[in-house]
């Protein structure tokens, strides 16, 4: 049997055998039965339930000093009494202007909030570490500097916090720790909606709609305006029985739930089943 993501073009004799990670990419198989289509969910999902339930936790790569700078604005906004907000940034649409105007809403939204706490993984591309640390790092004055002379950190920077890539186990931890996440991440549209975290989708389109469709996520671009906008009705709205906040943080499964190894497997097993009596009964 052939797992395959959506899009993937596939045999004609295949189309009995096809497993999909997920449901709304089985009207995107090339494939002439839909039927044989069997949606078993994302694998994603399943490792994160994996790495959520472990009661001890050691990063990944061993990584120390990461785990502990993320560790570090988990205690910060506890500390604070305060949110904690995930943000990431990297795709290649969102290099240049796009990802100036992302650090750009950052800063209004630490300016505004006074307790809030800014967790941002920042990726190893040059074009993203130059525009993320210029904009968001806080300047330090020259020794011996007049005040008037010294250079301006941005309001609230203090409260940022730039950290080294992080594996997935520390970077799940400190999702499940935030209480909004902007991001234009692939992967992280996956996640979010299984710990139950708002997801607002830095991004024009994105393929993985079906967060959208739940209601575990929100499509708003990379406009300053929009993410402040955006970010401030879920932030202001955080507590009250109803209203965005509490329908965006509703625990959902869109991607699966974390059964799919399970499924694949199982699948398999069936049809290796099915091809040893086609085999018994031709003799």
């Amino acid at each position: 049997a052939a797992a395959v993501l959506a899009g993937t073009k596939l045999r004609e004799d295949d189309a009995s055998r096809v497993l999909s990670w997920e449901s709304g990419g089985v009207n995107s198989l090339l494939v002439d039965d839909r039927a044989g289509v069997q949606v078993v969910g994302s694998t994603a999902i399943d490792a994160l339930h994996i790495i959520m339930n472990r009661t001890t936790y050691e990063s990944e790569r061993g990584d120390t000093t990461a785990s502990a700078a993320a560790a570090a604005a988990i205690v910060d906004a506890k500390t604070r009494r305060g949110a904690l907000l995930l943000v990431t940034a990297h795709r290649r649409e969102n290099l240049g202007a796009p990802l100036r105007s992302i650090c750009d809403a950052v800063l209004a939204l630490v300016a505004r909030y006074p307790n809030l706490v800014v967790a941002f993984p920042v990726h190893l591309a040059p074009a993203v570490q130059a525009v993320v640390r210029t904009k968001l790092t806080c300047l330090q004055a020259k020794a011996g500097a007049h005040r008037a002379e010294s250079p301006r950190s941005p309001l609230g920077c203090d409260r940022i916090h730039l950290l080294p890539p992080l594996d997935h186990a520390t970077l799940l931890r400190t999702m499940a720790n935030s209480r909004l996440v902007l991001s234009d991440s692939g992967g992280l549209q996956e996640e979010a909606p299984a710990l139950g975290v708002p997801l607002l989708v830095l991004r024009e389109r994105t393929e993985r709609v079906e967060g959208l469709h739940v209601g575990a996520a929100k499509l708003i671009g990379t406009q300053p305006e929009s993410i402040l906008r955006e970010a401030s009705l879920l932030l202001d709205s955080y507590g009250a029985e109803s209203g965005c906040y509490a329908e965006m943080a509703k625990v959902r499964y869109p991607y699966g739930d974390g059964t799919a190894a399970h499924a694949i497997v199982a699948a398999l097993l069936a049809r290796k089943s099915e091809l040893i009596a086609l085999k018994t009964a031709s003799g």
